[in-house]
């Protein structure tokens, strides 16, 4: 049985984070000011962290359904 263990939420909430980290990256190469610089790194590592938490969110899930399935079938052993 195939899960995908990610919600339609989540999946575009993912894109849209990497469509900003990708953007806050192309600004942060052309910064001309170290505020600007350093501005942009923030952001960059905000976008991380979002990443980073739906990631973790989505292998609790994976491992909560696959620890699921194993007591199950040990109920039936």
């Amino acid at each position: 049985m195939f899960k995908t263990y990610v919600t339609n939420e989540e999946l575009f909430s993912k894109d849209n984070e990497l469509r900003m980290l990708n953007g806050n990256i192309c600004r942060l190469c052309v910064c001309d000011t170290q505020e600007e610089a350093y501005r942009q790194f923030y952001w960059i590592t905000q976008r991380a962290n979002t990443l980073l938490r739906l990631t973790l969110n989505r292998i609790e899930r994976q491992d909560a359904d696959r620890d699921y399935i194993t007591e199950e079938n040990n109920e039936y052993d």
